[in-house]
């Protein structure tokens, strides 16, 4: 008998790792890691969003303090997303659950003989509540190339179910065309509804290390998913 119960035992606690584990995988490339939409506050996340789902992303600013962004449209398709923004169009894939790739281009403002273009990818795990997103790209802009490095971490918080999915976030970009460029925004993500998400960045610094000008509020992303 004594037997029989400890065999029973092993069994649930080996099902119990291995549903943590299922769970684990999961989360990589699921939206229950961290809510939609498939980007962060400033870069792309290794992840895409279910299809048929159409976004659209309001972008406002203070200042000059974070790399450029602006409002979207993304249109969900299967295992890829189409992007558009004032001045480029975009596509994004998935080459792995955990690994996506993108490419944008678009006419210049300053030229309509130079091209702008982002080509990146992203890479994405999850650890324990915590995601992690580390996302690497070449730009060119006005002609002038750059490489740039983003990372992410987005930790969820226990909230009442009402208010439905609420991350604490913090990103980072660096730019090697100057090495002492960088640009941190801290925040709040917060998925009222499934079609609806908030990005409230409470805090945001740019310009050269050390001597870049924190703001708060920084900055306000609005998602509406159709």
């Amino acid at each position: 008998m004594v037997l029989q119960i400890k065999r029973f035992n092993n069994k649930f606690f080996q099902t119990q790792w291995f549903i943590q584990l299922l769970g684990l995988c999961m989360c990589v490339n699921a939206l229950s890691c961290v809510a939609a939409p498939s980007r962060g506050f400033l870069q792309e996340f290794a992840f895409i969003s279910s299809p048929g789902h159409v976004f659209l992303d309001v972008y406002n600013t203070t200042g000059d303090w974070v790399p450029q962004s602006d409002s979207q449209i993304r249109v969900s398709i299967p295992k890829a997303e189409l992007n558009a923004t004032a001045n480029m169009l975009g596509y994004k894939g998935m080459l792995r659950p955990d690994l996506a790739a993108y490419v944008n281009a678009g006419i210049s403002t300053a030229s309509s003989e130079k091209w702008n273009f982002k080509v990146g990818a992203a890479y994405a795990w999850a650890l324990r509540g915590l995601f992690f997103n580390v996302n690497p790209e070449l730009v060119r802009d006005n002609g002038a190339l750059s490489l740039q490095s983003n990372g992410a971490a987005f930790m969820r918080l226990r909230v009442p179910t009402w208010m439905g999915k609420v991350h604490l976030a913090g990103e980072i970009n660096l730019s090697e065309k100057n090495s002492s460029l960088m640009a941190l925004a801290g925040g709040v993500r917060w998925q009222y509804q499934r079609y609806l998400t908030l990005d409230l960045m409470i805090l945001g610094s740019g310009g050269k290390m050390k001597t870049g000008v924190i703001r708060t509020p920084a900055a306000l992303r609005l998602n509406l998913s159709i």
